[in-house]
Protein backbone atom coordinates (compact mmCIF):
# COMPACT_ATOMS: atom_id res chain seq x y z
CA UNK A 1 0.00 0.00 0.00
CA UNK A 2 1.11 3.50 -0.91
CA UNK A 3 -0.35 4.68 1.90
CA UNK A 4 -0.28 4.01 5.67
CA UNK A 5 -2.87 1.55 6.95
CA UNK A 6 -4.32 0.19 10.14
CA UNK A 7 -2.47 -3.01 11.15
CA UNK A 8 -3.35 -4.44 14.75
CA UNK A 9 -2.60 -2.87 17.77
CA UNK A 10 -0.40 -4.00 20.87
CA UNK A 11 0.25 -2.46 24.45
CA UNK A 12 1.54 0.74 22.92
CA UNK A 13 -2.12 1.28 20.70
CA UNK A 14 -2.79 1.32 17.09
CA UNK A 15 -0.18 -0.17 14.79
CA UNK A 16 0.36 0.83 11.21
CA UNK A 17 2.09 -0.09 8.08
CA UNK A 18 2.98 0.77 4.83
CA UNK A 19 4.40 -0.49 1.83
CA UNK A 20 5.04 -4.16 1.65
CA UNK A 21 3.83 -4.73 5.36
CA UNK A 22 7.22 -2.06 7.02
CA UNK A 23 5.57 -2.02 10.62
CA UNK A 24 5.63 2.41 11.08
CA UNK A 25 8.34 2.41 13.90
CA UNK A 26 8.57 5.24 16.62
CA UNK A 27 10.41 8.25 14.62
CA UNK A 28 8.87 7.51 11.36
CA UNK A 29 5.47 9.17 11.89
CA UNK A 30 5.97 11.28 8.73
CA UNK A 31 5.05 7.50 7.08
CA UNK A 32 1.45 7.69 8.66
CA UNK A 33 0.44 10.68 6.65
CA UNK A 34 3.01 10.01 3.21
CA UNK A 35 2.27 8.37 0.14
CA UNK A 36 5.13 6.57 -1.02
CA UNK A 37 6.67 5.22 -4.24
CA UNK A 38 7.02 1.53 -5.20
CA UNK A 39 10.83 2.21 -5.31
CA UNK A 40 10.64 3.39 -1.43
CA UNK A 41 8.55 0.63 -0.09
CA UNK A 42 11.15 -1.94 -2.13
CA UNK A 43 13.80 -0.09 -0.01
CA UNK A 44 11.74 -0.29 3.28
CA UNK A 45 11.21 -4.05 2.75
CA UNK A 46 14.72 -4.91 1.79
CA UNK A 47 15.63 -2.98 5.10
CA UNK A 48 13.41 -4.87 6.94
CA UNK A 49 14.41 -8.23 5.42
CA UNK A 50 18.07 -7.18 6.03
CA UNK A 51 17.29 -6.88 9.60
CA UNK A 52 15.29 -10.17 10.25
CA UNK A 53 18.58 -11.91 8.23
CA UNK A 54 20.99 -10.67 10.44
CA UNK A 55 18.78 -11.81 13.79
CA UNK A 56 17.95 -15.25 12.24
CA UNK A 57 22.34 -14.99 10.91
CA UNK A 58 23.71 -13.86 14.42
CA UNK A 59 21.57 -16.60 16.30
CA UNK A 60 24.77 -19.39 15.55
CA UNK A 61 22.26 -21.95 14.73
CA UNK A 62 22.82 -24.25 12.39
CA UNK A 63 19.84 -24.36 10.20
CA UNK A 64 18.87 -25.38 6.60
CA UNK A 65 17.62 -23.03 4.09
CA UNK A 66 14.24 -24.32 4.91
CA UNK A 67 14.37 -23.04 8.28
CA UNK A 68 16.50 -19.92 7.05
CA UNK A 69 12.89 -19.41 4.81
CA UNK A 70 10.60 -20.26 7.19
CA UNK A 71 11.79 -18.14 9.85
CA UNK A 72 12.93 -14.99 7.80
CA UNK A 73 9.02 -15.32 6.79
CA UNK A 74 7.99 -15.49 10.19
CA UNK A 75 10.64 -12.70 11.74
CA UNK A 76 8.97 -9.99 9.19
CA UNK A 77 5.33 -10.71 9.75
CA UNK A 78 5.42 -11.43 13.51
CA UNK A 79 8.45 -9.59 14.48
CA UNK A 80 11.91 -9.46 16.45
CA UNK A 81 10.43 -10.18 19.69
CA UNK A 82 8.48 -13.42 18.49
CA UNK A 83 11.52 -14.25 16.20
CA UNK A 84 14.03 -14.26 19.50
CA UNK A 85 11.91 -16.14 21.03
CA UNK A 86 11.83 -19.06 18.55
CA UNK A 87 15.05 -19.23 17.97
CA UNK A 88 16.02 -19.19 21.23
CA UNK A 89 13.46 -22.21 21.74
CA UNK A 90 15.21 -23.99 18.65
CA UNK A 91 18.45 -23.29 20.47
CA UNK A 92 17.06 -24.60 24.29
CA UNK A 93 14.65 -27.13 23.20
CA UNK A 94 14.93 -28.41 19.87
CA UNK A 95 12.64 -27.82 16.68
CA UNK A 96 9.15 -29.41 18.09
CA UNK A 97 9.34 -26.84 20.48
CA UNK A 98 10.35 -24.07 17.82
CA UNK A 99 7.39 -25.03 15.76
CA UNK A 100 5.02 -25.04 18.85
CA UNK A 101 5.99 -21.76 19.52
CA UNK A 102 5.41 -20.39 15.59
CA UNK A 103 1.86 -21.96 15.39
CA UNK A 104 1.29 -19.87 19.09
CA UNK A 105 1.26 -16.55 16.92
CA UNK A 106 -2.05 -16.84 15.46
CA UNK A 107 -4.01 -14.35 17.39
CA UNK A 108 -4.83 -11.07 15.80
CA UNK A 109 -5.69 -7.35 17.77
CA UNK A 110 -7.88 -5.62 15.36
CA UNK A 111 -7.97 -2.24 17.43
CA UNK A 112 -6.45 -1.46 20.65
CA UNK A 113 -7.69 -2.68 23.91
CA UNK A 114 -9.88 -5.53 22.28
CA UNK A 115 -9.45 -8.98 23.00
CA UNK A 116 -7.02 -11.05 20.71
CA UNK A 117 -9.17 -12.92 18.38
CA UNK A 118 -7.59 -16.21 16.39
CA UNK A 119 -6.88 -15.01 12.75
CA UNK A 120 -7.39 -17.89 9.51
CA UNK A 121 -4.72 -15.90 7.72
CA UNK A 122 -2.42 -16.63 10.33
CA UNK A 123 -3.27 -20.11 10.82
CA UNK A 124 -2.63 -20.31 6.88
CA UNK A 125 0.04 -18.34 7.41
CA UNK A 126 1.66 -20.32 10.15
CA UNK A 127 1.06 -23.59 8.39
CA UNK A 128 2.88 -22.62 5.70
CA UNK A 129 6.23 -21.63 7.54
CA UNK A 130 6.07 -25.07 9.75
CA UNK A 131 6.06 -27.19 6.43
CA UNK A 132 8.83 -24.54 5.22
CA UNK A 133 10.43 -25.17 8.16
CA UNK A 134 10.09 -28.94 7.70
CA UNK A 135 11.48 -29.16 4.27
Amino acid sequence: SPTAYPDGSDSTGQRYSIGYGHQIQPGESYLLTSTISYGTASQLLQSDIQSVTNQILSSGLLLTQGQIDALLDFGYNAGSVALGKVLNTLSMSGQDAAISEIQQYIYWHPTPGSQAVVSQNLVNRRSIEVQTFNS
